[in-house]
């Protein structure tokens, strides 16, 4: 969509506001406060006004999975009439486990526990979507709930009757934004390896074939970080 601003001109006075507030968990803490102010000078023939907005959310940075009431709640089903898009919880990723999937070769189907020993891969229930499952053995991405952002807009405009005729105005205006973000986590999908692999157990070489490919989502690594700045 499009966002139309339009200044308010022979603004005279002084405004101002200030607002904090923070959750019921202790974070998000957001603070807003601006200031407006415009005034006429050189004998009346000027006028000047300005303005200056700082915003700060520290946003949640935590993993969505740190609200209970979350549940790894997400959007499944196909966005067809006979298999509609609807919110489930507890939705994961069916080609993908934290321990690491095996999708192919003598072993396939079976992940990781966190010992390295091999287990049948629990395919949860269907959430008819090609890409998920619920419940079960499936990762999931685990972003952050909110994006901390941090915001700085000001304004100025000054207008001058050079004569009855004539009247000229100069405007300046600055934006300066930066957002940060949790993505989801790295990840290897569908890597072919060998059965020789330094990694495989001695006990799986035999029965993992010449090649196998293997998925796995790095959850005890830091997330990826989405950072993105704005100036204008």
């Amino acid at each position: 969509g499009v966002v139309n601003f339009v200044p308010k001109r022979n603004f005279n006075g002084f405004k101002c506001h200030a607002s904090y507030g923070i959750s019921g968990r202790g974070d998000n803490v957001t603070t807003d406060i601006g200031v407006a102010l415009g005034g006429h000078v050189l004998g009346g023939k000027g006028h000047l006004e300005g303005s200056y907005e700082y915003r700060k959310n520290d946003g949640i940075l935590d993993r969505a999975s740190s609200r209970d009431w979350l549940n790894l709640a997400s959007t499944a089903g196909g966005g067809t009439a006979a298999n509609p898009y609807y919110v489930a919880q507890d939705v994961r990723n069916n080609s993908s486990s934290f321990g690491g999937l095996i999708r192919s070769g003598g072993l396939a189907g079976q992940t990781f526990n966190a010992d390295n020993v091999l287990s049948p891969f629990d395919a949860g229930t269907t959430s008819h979507s090609s890409c998920c499952q619920i419940g079960g053995d499936g990762s999931y991405d685990d972003q952050s709930m909110s994006s901390p952002l941090k915001s700085q807009q000001a304004y100025l405009r000054f207008d001058y009757d050079l004569n009855d005729n004539v009247h000229a105005y100069l405007v300046g205006a600055a934006n300066i934004k930066t957002n940060l973000a949790y993505t989801g986590y790295a990840t290897l999908s569908n890597v072919v390896l060998g059965g020789d692999n330094a990694f495989l157990p001695d006990a799986y070489r035999a029965a993992a074939g010449t090649t196998f490919k293997f998925s796995k989502t790095f959850q005890n690594v830091s997330h990826r970080i989405l950072r993105s700045s704005q100036k204008l």
